[in-house]
C-alpha cells in the first residue's frame, strides 16, 4: 500500500514533523462540522434515539457516508489526504468498559456503570468476548476492506484515561473520589490504561503496511507518521487540578506512550496548565491544541501555541473565518505548524487552503 500523498506534500509533513523551515504552514479543513448528522447523515437517519446496541450501527450506511466524504475531501485536494477510522461517533473506550451508550440523533454519550465502588468487580474485561471491542474491530476492518488503497485508514478517535475514568463514575462522583476514594481511582486509570493500550494495538495490527508512512486520524485530528500511529488526548483534564493529574492518571499516559512508536496528544485550550505536562514527555510526537470559540481567550491559546512550538510540532486546531485565520497564521511561525479548521461549506474550506497557500508564493 502506498499513501495517496504526492512528494511535495510528503517533504512538507516529513518537515512539520522534524521541526525544519518552511514557508508556510500545513493546512486542512474539517469538513461540514461536529456532530454525527453532520458527518454520517445516512447513519444517523437510520438509527433511533436513545440506548444503543452494538449491532444497531449500520456499517454498510457508514460506508457510503465514508465515501461521500472521501469525495468532499479529494476534490478539495489541500495538505492533507482524506483519512478515516471506525464511526468516530462512539465513545467507544467508554463502551468497552461497559458504560451504556445513548444516541440523541445528533452525538452519543455514555452513561456511568460503577454506581458504587462496593459492587463494582475490579476485572478486566474480557475483549474477546467484549461486543463492543469485536465491533470496533468489525467496523475497522470492513473499513480497511472498503477503502482498498484509496484513502488512509488509522485507529478511531479513543478517549483518554481521565475520560474513561469520569465516564464510568460520573464527572461528579470522580471529583469527589479523588479527595474520598484515591486508591481506587488510581486502581481504576490503571485497568483502563491497559485496555487502552490493548485496543490501539489491535486496531494498529489491522492497519495495511505503507511505504511513504501513514496519515493518522480523521477530521480535525490528522497528522502524517513515518510509522503507525495513534492520538490520545484526557478532555476531562478541564476539570482536573495539576495535583491530582500528576498523580493519579499522568503515570498511565506516560505508559500508553512509551507502548506506541508514534503518538500525538490532543487539548483543549480552555486550560492550559496540561501543555507544560505534556511538553515534558518525550515520546509525544506532536501536540495539538484546541482553539474552541466562546469558552478560550485567543491571546492565551496563541502564547501557548508558540510555546508548544518551541519543544514540538504544533498542530492548532482554530474555529476561525477564512479572515481570521489570515490573521493568526501572520502570528505564528510556519515552521513545526499545522492548522487545521471547521469549514462548514467546501467553499469556506478553499478559501483557507488559499489563504495559506498564497503566503508561500508572495514570500518567494
Amino acid at each position: 500500500m502506498k499513501l495517496n500523498l504526492d512528494a511535495e506534500k510528503l517533504k512538507r509533513h516529513q518537515a512539520f514533523l522534524k521541526m525544519e523551515a518552511n514557508d508556510r504552514p500545513l493546512i486542512g479543513s474539517w469538513l461540514y462540522g461536529f456532530f454525527i448528522d453532520q458527518q454520517y447523515p445516512r447513519v444517523a437517519a437510520a438509527m433511533k434515539p436513545g440506548e444503543i446496541q452494538p449491532d444497531d450501527i449500520p456499517i454498510d450506511l457508514f460506508m457510503e457516508d465514508v465515501d461521500a466524504l472521501h469525495q468532499a475531501y479529494t476534490m478539495l485536494d489541500d495538505d492533507y489526504p482524506f483519512s478515516m477510522g471506525a464511526f468516530y461517533g462512539i465513545p467507544w473506550m467508554e463502551a468497552i468498559m461497559g458504560c451504556p451508550i445513548n444516541f440523541t440523533g445528533t452525538t452519543m454519550w455514555a452513561n456511568p456503570c460503577i454506581q458504587d465502588w462496593e459492587s463494582y468487580s475490579w476485572k478486566n474485561p474480557d475483549l474477546k468476548n467484549n461486543a463492543w471491542f469485536n465491533k470496533l474491530l468489525e467496523f475497522l476492518t470492513a473499513l480497511v476492506a472498503h477503502s482498498n488503497g484509496r484513502f488512509a485508514c488509522g485507529p478511531t478517535l479513543m478517549r483518554g484515561v481521565a475520560d474513561m475514568c469520569s465516564a464510568m463514575r460520573g464527572a461528579n462522583n470522580l471529583a469527589l473520589d479523588l479527595y474520598d476514594y484515591p486508591d481506587n481511582i488510581q486502581r481504576l486509570a490503571e485497568i483502563c490504561a491497559d485496555v487502552w493500550i490493548e485496543t490501539g494495538k489491535a486496531q494498529l495490527d489491522l492497519i495495511p503496511e505503507s511505504e511513504n508512512g501513514y496519515l493518522v486520524g480523521c477530521a480535525g485530528l490528522r497528522c502524517w507518521m513515518p510509522e503507525k500511529g495513534i492520538w490520545l488526548q484526557d478532555d476531562s483534564i478541564s476539570v482536573l487540578s495539576p495535583k491530582f493529574y500528576r498523580k493519579l492518571f499522568l503515570p498511565h499516559v506516560q505508559r500508553i506512550v512509551s507502548q506506541f512508536d508514534y503518538l500525538a496528544f490532543h487539548l483543549h485550550g480552555n486550560t492550559l496548565w496540561p501543555v507544560d505536562i505534556m511538553l515534558e514527555i518525550d515520546g509525544i510526537a506532536v501536540l495539538e491544541l484546541n482553539y474552541d470559540t466562546g469558552v478560550c481567550n485567543l491571546d492565551d491559546v496563541l502564547t501557548a501555541w508558540k510555546k508548544i512550538q518551541q519543544k514540538k510540532p504544533c498542530l492548532v486546531w482554530a474555529d476561525r473565518t477564512p479572515q481570521e485565520l489570515e490573521e493568526l497564521i501572520g502570528k505564528l511561525s510556519p515552521t513545526g505548524v499545522s492548522i487545521q479548521s471547521l469549514s462548514k461549506t467546501m467553499e469556506e474550506a478553499v478559501a483557507k487552503r488559499d489563504i495559506v497557500y498564497r503566503r508561500a508564493l508572495t514570500k518567494e
